[in-house]
């Protein structure tokens, strides 16, 4: 997972966690630390941002990207935090899957009387799973994580459910 905070200065900072331990500002789940870490070189790389700020170098002068030109000078006190944060939460908006950061999905399931629920936090998949419609009414999020298998991150659920909830806008209820 890769987690946002702010600095003292008021600058978007990063950090790479192994698990969601109650964390909030949760960016995105990747399969492996080292898919975190790329991703996260990635993203300093294509939106100019610190590498210092960002938690990618830990010392105290320049960033390597403000001496090649590639940062905007966060570091050095060149840019303002509100220009440099601007940059990422607009590419944070981006990676949203639906307006709400916390929500299930429930759509039909493999048989008549199944359906089918996703749990999706912090914009993360922490679960799904099946329950009978006909023995089991859903309402709240305290009823959907009694029934959630735990879900392994995957690279490309983001996609698939929001692609889904574009496509598929009639078919599903979503339980906030």
């Amino acid at each position: 997972m890769i987690v946002s905070d702010q600095n003292r200065d008021g600058y978007i900072t990063f950090k790479i966690r192994k698990s969601l331990k109650n964390e909030s500002g949760v960016i995105n789940g990747f399969s492996s630390n080292i898919a975190a870490r790329n991703y996260l070189e990635h993203l300093v790389e294509e939106l100019n941002l610190c590498r210092r700020i960002s938690g990618l170098e830990n010392m105290d002068r320049e960033c390597l990207n403000h001496k090649m030109g590639k940062c905007m000078g966060a570091c050095v006190g060149e840019e303002s935090p509100v220009s440099y944060n601007e940059r990422i939460l607009d590419h944070i908006e981006n990676l949203r899957i639906h307006e709400e950061d916390t929500f299930a999905i429930i759509d039909e399931g493999r048989s008549h009387d199944e359906s089918t629920i996703v749990f999706i936090q912090d914009n993360t998949l922490m679960g799904y799973g099946f329950f009978n419609r006909n023995e089991m009414t859903i309402n709240t999020i305290d009823d959907v994580k009694s029934i959630i298998n735990p879900g392994k991150y995957n690279k490309d659920f983001n996609n698939i459910v929001r692609r889904y909830l574009i496509e598929k806008p009639s078919r599903y209820k979503i339980i906030l």
